[in-house]
């Protein structure tokens, strides 16, 4: 691994998971934020505002709350734009794109192809991420803890699936997904 920061996100239900690593001996510098996003029902105020995150749900009573991904997959494009660009300029505590730094995104081992098309799209073209790798979650989650082979039992917030791996690739005709709440 070299000197140049690498970011992973993990796009939840119920919240992104991200972090940035730039060095193999530094540990991650691990992120949990609400995959939510609020606008005011009646709003009466002269200025429009949007809370994100934990303020969305702190004052959920009187905001329309946004959830843009169902099942871990990516249901309402522009309200992840939103919440996406929320991170990268507001946070200030997810690195930005750069002409050197590559993002590593999860993704569900269900993803259906063309979402994963439209969220390759999205990442290149609108965030003008320079260099991009997707990997299933349970590959992310063995590797994580230093093996190639195993069955991983992901629970998430409104779905659950069991998946084998071997030799760090996912076994789709070995996988299991039950979704709901």
């Amino acid at each position: 691994m070299t000197d140049t920061p690498v970011t992973m996100i993990d796009f939840g239900s119920s919240s992104i998971k991200y972090g940035t690593m730039v060095k193999e001996q530094d540990p991650p510098d691990p992120h949990v934020f609400p995959t939510t996003f609020g606008e005011y029902k009646e709003c009466e105020r002269p200025v429009y505002e949007i809370l994100y995150g934990q303020q969305a749900l702190d004052d959920s009573r009187y905001l329309k709350l946004h959830w843009p991904i169902q099942d871990g997959v990516v249901t309402h494009w522009d309200d992840w734009e939103k919440l996406l660009w929320h991170l990268w300029n507001k946070k200030n505590s997810l690195l930005p794109p750069s002409e050197e730094a590559p993002l590593l995104v999860s993704e569900p081992p269900h993803q259906p192809k063309a979402k994963r098309d439209k969220l390759v799209c999205e990442l290149f073209e609108t965030f003008e991420v320079p260099m991009l790798g997707l990997a299933s979650t349970p590959q992310l989650s063995l590797f994580g803890s230093g093996k190639q082979n195993g069955v991983v039992m992901d629970i998430g917030h409104t779905m659950s699936h069991s998946s084998a791996v071997v030799q760090g690739k996912s076994c789709e005709y070995q996988s299991s997904t039950a979704c709901g709440v």
